[in-house]
């Protein structure tokens, strides 16, 4: 079968597509058929090594896929053929990921039959983000309906789905705080309320809740933005961390949090899924019911698996669209 791998970490001239054995489901896996493999910047720091001590070379990137149960494991009972959506993040077992691959092995706890409102494109590229968002808003930070909500990135496809997944709990405001003006239209569409342009922030939040601050904060940018954002929490409000694109760490004053009854949580996906599987399923359905229900459009571009190069150079770029997802070997649908 056709694979992605990477050889030695580094740029992106290490992906190469070789042909590598088809992989045969250990007890309590999948064997999945891909359709498409979603990219996102994990899989760019993953190639470069920055997580070395999850995946060592040689190894296929891709934590999220769409495709068809293929064969199983011993005490799985999936039916053959069936559409699924499956993470592929838990790397409990000496690693995981392999999403880049005509077939790519899941843990059955981890894998979704698919939503038949979703086209399987759209969920391979929403997967991740949106179980994500949904945990990091809903159990993280509990949102409530009349929330006032800010989503830092969210230009990117984290923040694009996170503000859907707000405004379909109730939020009051979503706020889609951007890092430049043309992305407005895309927030707008996604159902942002209000639009805040980084280099603005300074009391841009409290200004638009009337000096009280915002009820909850969706943050995967980290540095200078997080620490301008945490002023602007509303007395009992929830920052709740699921990223750093900044590189830029930050450290909290625990007497602010004590004065201010401000919580500062954060969520990991990976390392949920490795330990609560289950639960990181049920939260990526929710939300896949969710996306599926909403009535806004799930808008990935969809590529060629030899253009995996390009797709990561983008992102090395900063240039890459909102979501991309690889094309690997799709069932025509019926017309």
């Amino acid at each position: 079968m056709r694979a992605v791998v990477v050889d030695e970490f580094g740029g992106p001239e290490q992906l190469a597509v070789v042909d590598v054995p088809i992989p045969d489901p250990a007890p309590g896996e999948v064997a999945i058929a891909v359709d498409y493999a979603g990219v996102g910047f994990v899989d760019v720091l993953f190639r470069r090594g920055d997580f070395s001590t999850l995946l060592s070379p040689r190894f296929t990137p891709g934590i999220e896929v769409s495709g068809r149960v293929q064969s199983v494991g011993a005490d799985v009972d999936l039916p053959h053929g069936l559409p699924v959506v499956a993470l592929l993040n838990d790397f409990s077992r000496g690693g995981r990921a392999g999403g880049y691959a005509e077939v790519a092995l899941a843990r059955a706890d981890l894998v979704i039959p698919l939503n038949e409102r979703l086209q399987p494109e759209a969920a391979a590229g929403l997967l991740v983000n949106a179980t994500t968002a949904q945990w990091a808003l809903q159990r993280s930070a509990t949102i409530k309906r009349g929330d006032d909500v800010a989503v830092l990135g969210a230009s990117g496809g984290l923040g694009a789905v996170a503000l859907r997944l707000a405004a379909a709990a109730g939020a009051r405001r979503v706020i889609a705080v951007l890092g430049r003006p043309e992305a407005e239209p895309a927030a707008r569409q996604a159902g942002a309320t209000d639009i805040v342009l980084r280099g603005t922030l300074d009391d841009a939040l409290r200004n638009l809740t009337d000096g009280r601050g915002v009820d909850v904060v969706l943050d995967p940018v980290g540095g200078h933005a997080r620490a301008q954002v945490l002023e602007q929490v509303a007395f009992g409000g929830r920052h709740i961390v699921v990223g750093n694109a900044s590189g830029s760490d930050l450290s909290i004053s625990t007497d602010q949090l004590w004065h201010t009854s401000l919580t500062v949580g954060g969520f990991s996906l990976g390392a949920a899924a490795a330990q609560l599987p289950e639960t990181v399923a049920e939260e990526a359905l929710a939300a896949l019911e969710l996306l599926a229900a909403d009535g806004r459009q799930n808008s990935v571009e969809v590529v060629e698996l030899n253009d995996v190069i390009e797709v990561h150079r983008a992102l090395d770029a900063g240039r890459a669209p909102t979501k991309t997802v690889l094309q690997i070997n799709p069932v025509p649908r019926p017309s």
